[in-house]
């Protein structure tokens, strides 16, 4: 079992992230992340956050992050803007990878999942632009 670091994160190497089953916890649909992602060019149905915990592992881990769907395609993408998280990713050698290289790696995580599959389908439903 892992304990939490003064810090309030958990460590991990990403073969260990790797392998840490997570179910969606929260997601929602947020109108103002919609018509900002939409300001900065994006073609979006809609926007929203969601986040993630981790079954069976103690302490909780937890992602959050913004996603939309694309209005042109329907599929659901991570949204700019980075991620939140309790994990700090370590090196084999034990030492911290620092909160940039996490975030990227998480992302770079995140982006291999099925996100569609995760958010409910009552969500996104009416945005089928």
């Amino acid at each position: 079992m892992l304990s939490l670091a003064p810090d309030q994160l958990i460590r991990l190497s990403y073969a260990e992230l790797s392998s840490v089953v997570f179910q969606p916890s929260l997601a929602w649909v947020d109108t103002c992340l919609t018509a900002e992602l939409k300001e900065i060019g994006l073609q979006v149905a809609c926007a929203g956050y969601s986040e993630w915990e981790s079954h069976g592992f103690a302490p909780k881990l937890s992602i959050g992050w913004a996603w939309f769907k694309a209005s042109f395609s329907g599929k659901v993408l991570i949204a700019p803007g980075g991620i939140s998280c309790n994990i700090m990713l370590r090196s084999s050698r034990g030492y911290d990878l620092g909160a940039n290289t996490t975030q990227e790696l998480i992302l770079l995580w995140l982006s291999g999942q099925p996100l569609e599959r995760t958010l409910p389908e009552s969500l996104t439903r009416e945005y089928n632009g």
